[in-house]
């Protein structure tokens, strides 16, 4: 039969294919969604306001997000083989992204209206098992649910430092 494994982190992509060591730090980008016109939008700088329609950062809901080239198990994990209960985290809709795109009202405009675009964009993501987000150790991947929105796991004791947890890979 097949093994389970259970994800506890994330490859953090510091090590190309080749074997080569990037280095630096890692960008974490936003992610931004108007609750005013319904826009959103990923960038790599804080945003100051909705690109489509002009809203201040008020009204848009802002998060940082992390796109992982892979998840990894503990090295100190013991896989097996009992499929009976599966560890399955809460189903997020996904965001449709459709930038610089104007509403187009139906040719019943009480039924609605439509946009579209030819660069438009699925932003799938997960707020954790608890709802409040991810502590990730950036130094080796680690990765844990919040229990609460800025409250540190106790598996990751201090994300921001090194060698305060056990290292996802060893160590």
């Amino acid at each position: 039969g097949g093994k389970v494994y259970r994800s506890a982190g994330i490859m953090l992509g510091k090590v190309l294919a080749s074997g080569q060591e990037i280095s630096g730090d890692h960008q974490i980008p936003w992610f931004w969604h108007c609750t005013h016109c319904g826009a959103g939008a990923t960038s790599a700088t804080y945003p100051t306001g909705c690109s489509h329609c002009g809203a201040e950062s008020a009204q848009l809901r802002i998060v940082r997000y992390l796109q992982p080239i892979g998840f990894a198990t503990d090295i100190r994990y013991k896989p097996h083989n009992d499929v009976s209960s599966p560890a399955q985290l809460p189903y997020q809709d996904p965001r449709v992204l459709v930038p610089s795109s104007t509403w187009v009202a139906l040719p019943d405009a009480s039924l609605g209206r439509y946009r579209f675009s030819n660069s438009g964009e699925l932003f799938h993501f997960s707020n954790g098992e608890h709802g409040a987000g991810y502590a990730i150790c950036l130094s080796c991947g680690r990765t844990d649910s919040q229990t609460e929105a800025g409250r540190t796991p106790e598996s990751l004791s201090n994300p921001a430092l090194e060698n305060t947890h056990l290292l996802l890979r060893g160590g």
